[in-house]
């Protein structure tokens, strides 16, 4: 199951993403060490499931509705903020976890 805090760790890896230039986490793509020829390193499949993660979050963003998602680009993107926000932001993040909940890569 999906907790509250997990969504909020995608949450804010969706909101540098939403801020970079080329909407890229900002991982580096190698990293020092050894890899076998032919597989990915840790760091590289971890990387890959945060960019999943934030790619499943943003298409449920857009899935919000109109204050949901004003709530979320409040608080994650430093948009105006909407009227009742408190409220809305709870029941956006609510709705995200519905909407996400056997997409997410735990």
């Amino acid at each position: 199951m999906l907790s509250l805090s997990r969504l909020e760790d995608i949450l804010k890896d969706w909101s540098y993403w939403m801020r970079s230039h080329s909407h890229k986490l900002g991982y580096p793509s190698k990293s020092i060490g050894l890899v076998s020829s032919g597989n990915n390193s840790f760091e590289d499949m971890i990387e890959s499931s945060n960019s999943t993660n934030v790619d499943i979050i943003d298409t449920a963003i857009d899935d919000l509705d109109s204050q949901e998602k004003a709530a979320i680009y409040y608080r994650y993107l430093g948009s105006k903020k909407p009227i009742a926000y408190e409220m809305k932001l709870e029941l956006a993040l609510n709705h995200l976890l519905e909407l996400v909940e056997n997409k997410i890569h735990y």
